[in-house]
């Protein structure tokens, strides 16, 4: 478990500040991803 943060179990893979998701995640978690610096790409 995380301390002083926050942890998602996201399905996809991360590359440096890229994450492929393997399918679509929700909305919210999408902005919450983008918002933190990440770039999302969709496989």
């Amino acid at each position: 478990m995380a301390r002083g943060r926050t942890e998602l179990e996201i399905p996809g893979i991360r590359i440096g500040d890229s994450i492929i998701l393997k399918k679509k995640v929700d909305q919210e978690v999408e902005g919450y991803l983008a918002a933190s610096g990440l770039t999302l790409l969709l496989w």
